[in-house]
């Protein structure tokens, strides 16, 4: 059967195999495509996720900061409360002598 089929008949068939291939490979490149645009947007997705995320960090982060601070600030401020209350006598007078020299 094969020697009956012509040249341009085989030249035809190749063709139309080639254009086989080729819609083939065009529908594989297009999903490819459209793997790689839905591939971006998860990653981008994901990049602002994780940007979001990393930004409520930081101000998390910002927050425990400014907390520390304001403890410190009143745990200095009770020191001192602290310190002015137990140089007091019972009459409400200073305890420690004046440091000052030039009061002389």
């Amino acid at each position: 059967m094969f020697h009956n089929i012509s040249f341009t008949r085989l030249r035809e068939l190749h063709i139309h195999e080639l254009d086989i291939y080729f819609n083939s490979l065009k529908s594989l490149l297009l999903s490819v495509a459209t793997y790689q645009h839905t591939l971006r947007r998860w990653i981008f997705s994901e990049i602002t996720s994780v940007s979001v995320h990393f930004a409520i960090v930081c101000n998390n982060l910002a927050v425990v900061c400014t907390n520390i601070a304001v403890i410190s600030t009143n745990t200095a401020i009770i020191f001192t409360i602290a310190v002015v209350h137990a140089d007091r006598s019972s009459a409400g007078i200073w305890t420690s002598p004046p440091t000052s020299t030039a009061s002389t």
